[in-house]
């Protein structure tokens, strides 16, 4: 099953995004932040004595970790609207081919397969089908790339497919 597909910054920028908002990886990253910084405050000014004390240092923790995941969003948007180029590969026309072997993927600058093992999920919203390689690197295949919505459907299915034959499930 082949389908050609053009990704352009937009395509970037709202699939990471989006995918931003549903990775679990996101939500441990703010805690995690959230945690260093109510620890730090704890370090800096003691163990608060008075229960306001406490909550402000919980909730100044968790807007801390917030921001900080945000201003990380932001830095990677501008690297990817710095590094992105069709000449790289990232942007521009692309063919994808879908077999029992694996993703093969051809670019202006590159051409290989990515095998169904090496590929750690398979998710498709209303506009993109995503396989994820690793946690910050997915093929995005939009769906306007498609004759009809009922051939991005198959084109997912036997992808997950696919997938799920390689993982075993």
């Amino acid at each position: 099953m082949k389908v050609s597909a053009n990704i352009n910054r937009t395509d970037l920028i709202f699939s990471n995004y989006s995918l931003w908002l549903k990775l679990k990886s996101t939500y441990i990253t703010i805690f995690l932040l959230s945690v260093s910084v109510f620890l730090y405050i704890l370090w800096k000014n003691g163990l608060p004595d008075q229960t306001e004390n406490l909550t402000t240092a919980i909730i100044s923790a968790l807007l801390s970790g917030i921001g900080g995941f945000l201003a990380y969003i932001l830095i990677c948007i501008i690297n990817i609207l710095i590094t992105s180029k069709e000449k790289n590969g990232i942007l521009g026309q692309r063919q994808y081919e879908i077999t029992p072997e694996g993703l093969h993927v051809k670019t202006i600058a590159n051409e290989g397969i990515q095998k169904w093992e090496g590929i750690t999920s398979v998710r498709k919203t209303n506009s993109y089908i995503y396989l994820q390689v690793t946690y910050y690197l997915f093929y995005i295949i939009p769906k306007r790339s498609f004759d009809t919505p009922d051939d991005f459907q198959r084109f997912f299915n036997a992808s997950l497919q696919y997938y799920r034959e390689a993982h075993n499930y």
